[in-house]
């Protein structure tokens, strides 16, 4: 038998560790402890748009009212474009960042990019939520390109109104992640309002 050395052990105990923080940050909302009496449920659509071979990931939020010492969160985009967080009926969110990947050249390599927003500047992420219970649309957004940096430069991009998609859009995305949930019920009871 084989015994792992010192540096071995405080590795394999490091990639444990780094493995449950991951897990722990890419969960989405929980959906079963919260529900519509006392909570908002925000969602939205992102769509990468011109960003080339790019995936969007995950986006940082911060809670600046009414509890301005939660900790800031992520929350994760899945691949279709949905994204989905549970706040405060009487929050306001700001968006600190969105993370994407990239793939370079024929598609074997891969960069993560993160786009930073000024604390100071709304964007299309931001919330303030109305003090109504329920659930909250935040809008459609996608990537176009401002610059074309070339060979050598960063391109430049910035994110505008997605007009294709519609909160009834996303509303069928987000009925499949409430399903079975109390949830579920006000997605549909908004999807009927919508039609």
């Amino acid at each position: 038998m084989r015994v792992l050395g010192r540096t071995a052990a405080v590795r394999v105990g490091i990639a444990i560790m780094a493995l449950i923080a991951l897990v722990g940050c890419a969960s989405g909302p929980d959906f079963q402890t919260t529900g519509p009496e006392t909570d908002t449920l925000v969602f939205g659509y992102i769509d990468s748009g011109e960003l080339r071979r790019a995936s969007l990931n995950t986006f940082e939020v911060r809670e600046l009212q009414p509890n301005r010492d939660r900790e800031d969160f992520e929350v994760e985009i899945s691949n279709e474009g949905l994204y989905s967080y549970i706040g405060d009926p009487s929050g306001t969110y700001k968006t600190l960042h969105v993370e994407l990947t990239q793939r370079a050249g024929l598609g074997l390599s891969r960069a993560r990019i993160t786009l930073n927003f000024a604390i100071n500047e709304r964007n299309v992420f931001d919330v303030e939520l109305d003090r109504q219970p329920g659930i909250h649309y935040v809008g459609a957004a996608t990537f176009e390109q401002t610059v074309d940096g070339g060979l050598f430069l960063a391109d430049e991009y910035e994110l505008t109104d997605h007009r294709d998609v519609g909160e009834r859009d996303a509303l069928l995305l987000l009925q499949e992640e409430v399903a079975g949930t109390v949830w579920e019920s006000v997605v549909a009871q908004r999807l009927a309002e919508l039609n």
